[in-house]
């Protein structure tokens, strides 16, 4: 039969070993016992670092797999309306009337205007009202984006631009409509740069583009306002 290989002496119970016969029986059995004691406390102690890391890292899967199902839940249903989708679209007819309330022409309406944002004399804001046309001449809320620009018309071949304002966010677009007794427009407020020098003339060019989200096809026009400067 083969020998059974006997596991290894800790390290401090082989020094002790080692000194016995320098030291007295009762010193050795102590320095025998706490090298044990030792060497299992330190053995312990790695045990339970492992136990803590393997926990740590069966939470960490646990939040991966509840992530990837939140995912996967989500992907799910966005595939379900995507369908959804397709088949309203299938059963339409060919012909349907896309850009039937799609805006065609867009103007600044004449409410537009400095405006007095900082309660010092003289304006340094403009409010500037945007309204949207069908084809058949109706007010119209379309989703979009609007730019507005304000010019210093001082000098008219070449205007500086004093503001460029623009609304893409559905938010925003949606808190600058405004619906109420028959006005039916978009609010753009423009500040004025505090920094840039202030227009010299009385009124200030405003540049207005729309780009419907549905067509894709912008729709701009150009006019002027009046101001008031500040007195110098």
């Amino acid at each position: 039969m083969g020998r059974t290989s006997a596991s290894p002496l800790p390290a401090a119970v082989v020094c002790g070993i080692r000194t016995r016969m320098k030291l007295p029986m009762r010193q050795f059995v102590c320095m025998l016992i706490a090298g044990v004691a030792i060497a299992s406390i330190g053995s312990g102690c790695a045990s339970n670092r492992i136990r803590a890391q393997l926990m740590r890292e069966k939470d960490e899967l646990q939040l991966e797999n509840a992530a990837l199902e939140r995912q996967l839940k989500t992907c799910r249903e966005a595939k379900q309306s995507l369908s959804t989708q397709v088949e309203n679209l299938q059963n339409f007819p060919p012909d349907r009337p896309i850009t039937l309330f799609s805006p065609v022409r867009i103007e600044i309406a004449s409410l537009s205007g400095g405006t007095d944002l900082d309660g010092k004399p003289g304006d340094d804001g403009v409010n500037v009202y945007v309204r949207l046309f069908d084809k058949e001449g109706d007010t119209v809320k379309a989703p979009g984006r609007l730019t507005v620009q304000i010019l210093d018309l001082e000098n008219a071949g070449n205007p500086r631009s004093l503001c460029v304002r623009t609304i893409a966010s559905e938010q925003e677009l949606r808190e600058s409509w405004y619906g109420r007794f028959g006005t039916n427009h978009f609010k753009v407020v423009c500040r004025l740069d505090p920094d840039g020098s202030p227009p010299r003339t009385d009124e200030v060019g405003v540049r207005v583009e729309f780009v419907p989200y549905l067509t894709g096809v912008p729709l701009s026009t150009l006019g002027s306002v009046p101001f008031t400067r500040a007195p110098r």
